[in-house]
């Protein structure tokens, strides 16, 4: 993850360049004339506010090294969406403490907030209730199953249930989408907090979480993540092309982009900026996989004797969709191809679990 950061102080300065990290891309920013010229960091020339709205748009999480007020002005124009917006996260300059402020759970900036007291010994100061009460965050799991949120107001609703010990019934269709073993864990830590509901002919009045089902009555309804998107490409393809194409063929296949669980390719690829900003502008995952992992995968690939000579694989977008799945899996859309580059769609079984 990219995590733009700014301070305003010499202090903040110091402390910033000991954020290294192999797991994210740390981009260094100052606004101070004290730190005027220096080559290791980003002048920020313009408002608080402008830099603010920049990564918003591109997606980028947000680390302030400073007072909160600042934090809080800079991104209060861009506040839109627990689900979408960015993970923002303040720090005083002597690295006592780090605090999330925006998209905790779905933004992943409560656990950005861990990671990064790793590094640069600061207290997460978290405080969400169900993280503080080792509690069950309905749309951080979600997040973690590929599960799309439907209806956002139910997430209050459930986190309600949640820290009054309240019962809760999860209805899905087949068990088989379940890892058993994990819920058994999970009932063994939490007691029947939790109650699995299969088949309609057992539903009860009410149900409070439903998945992958939109007709009965419940408070929150979450959709599986069905869909991967292989996609192959010459290298430097503008992301518009790359673009086109994909929702060319989502749309002739009837698939949401919001039901695309993520992006894929060969790992030669995975520096290409079109697919890379592409997923960004989506808030899709981008995962590759090296030429032996695709030629692993089985199936009718339409494969072509160029790109085998090239790439030391025939098909790229074909292979790389079906390889993100681990079982039961199928082309659901096969490959279609446009201004250089290569589009498919896979389905395959998702599978839910409750690890922690």
């Amino acid at each position: 993850m990219e995590i733009a950061v700014i301070c305003f102080t010499t202090f903040g300065y110091k402390l910033m360049k000991k954020l290294k990290s192999d797991e994210f891309n740390f981009i260094l920013y100052s606004k101070s004339e004290s730190l005027k010229n220096l080559e290791d960091v980003r002048e920020v020339k313009t408002s608080i506010i402008e830099w603010s709205k920049e990564q918003f748009n591109k997606k980028r999480g947000l680390l302030f090294i400073g007072a909160t007020g600042i934090a809080i002005r800079a991104i209060a124009p861009f506040v839109k969406d627990k689900l979408t917006d960015s993970p923002v996260l303040v720090m005083d300059d002597k690295g006592h403490y780090i605090i999330p402020l925006l998209s905790g759970h779905v933004g992943l900036a409560n656990e950005l907030a861990v990671k990064i007291s790793d590094i640069c010994t600061a207290i997460p100061v978290i405080t969400t209730s169900t993280d503080i009460h080792n509690k069950l965050a309905v749309d951080k799991w979600a997040l973690k199953n590929n599960l799309r949120i439907i209806n956002r107001d139910g997430i209050a609703k459930i986190s309600s249930k949640i820290l009054r010990d309240e019962p809760l019934n999860f209805y899905i269709s087949d068990n088989e989408n379940i890892d058993m073993d994990s819920y058994n864990e999970f009932k063994k830590n939490n007691g029947n907090q939790i109650k699995l509901i299969t088949g309609k002919e057992n539903l009860e009045k009410k149900i409070d979480v439903a998945i992958d089902e939109e007709d009965i009555k419940a408070d929150l309804y979450l959709k599986p993540k069905k869909y991967a998107v292989g996609i192959g490409c010459k290298k430097g393809t503008k992301v518009e092309k790359i673009e086109a194409l994909v929702f060319k063929c989502l749309d002739e296949a009837g698939v949401s982009i919001k039901d695309v669980s993520a992006i894929t390719s060969i790992d030669i690829k995975k520096d290409e900026e079109g697919i890379k900003k592409f997923c960004k502008k989506n808030n899709l995952k981008f995962i590759t996989f090296s030429k032996e992992e695709l030629l692993e995968q089985t199936g009718d690939f339409n494969e072509s004797e160029f790109v085998l000579e090239q790439v030391g694989v025939g098909n790229v977008c074909e292979r790389a969709a079906m390889a993100y799945w681990k079982d039961e899996k199928e082309i659901v859309f096969p490959k279609n191809s446009k201004d250089g580059v290569t589009v498919a769609i896979s389905k395959g079984r998702w599978r839910i679990d409750f690890y922690e």
